[in-house]
């Protein structure tokens, strides 16, 4: 049974609907975690501060440590309200210095994460921004 679309949206192959959607809990945490990760403050009409707003860290001068614990906080802080049914395991944060594919001023995130409710399915999202 459907639980909600992909993203991004692509035309289905089989015949549930026109678009194709996830059939599991775990796909769908995956793709909702995926949007909430590429999601800038200001862009959802009524919840403002929706998204982890990554924008705001890649124009930042020092790249070290410090800012490594910043976005991590603002990842944990932004899950915790607006996904709360998943379990943040592992978070790995590179700058372009450490892995230069990113690019110049970007940033690359890997999350190891669980569904609280189900831990034996976990998965992991990488994101390029």
């Amino acid at each position: 049974m459907p639980v909600g679309f992909t993203f991004p949206l692509q035309r289905s192959t089989g015949s549930v609907g026109y678009f194709d959607v996830t059939k599991d809990d775990l796909q769908i945490a995956k793709n909702n975690l995926r949007c909430l990760a590429l999601t800038n403050w200001g862009e959802r009409v009524m919840h403002y501060n929706h998204g982890f707003n990554l924008r705001e860290f890649l124009f930042e001068e020092k790249r070290g440590e410090s800012l490594k614990i910043a976005i991590a906080d603002r990842i944990s802080s932004q899950v915790e309200m607006w996904m709360p049914y998943i379990s943040i395991e592992r978070l790995n944060i590179q700058f372009a210095e450490e892995r230069p594919e990113i690019g110049e001023n970007g940033l690359g995130l890997m999350i190891f994460f669980r569904l609280i409710n189900r831990p034996d399915l976990a998965d992991e999202i990488q994101i390029i921004v």
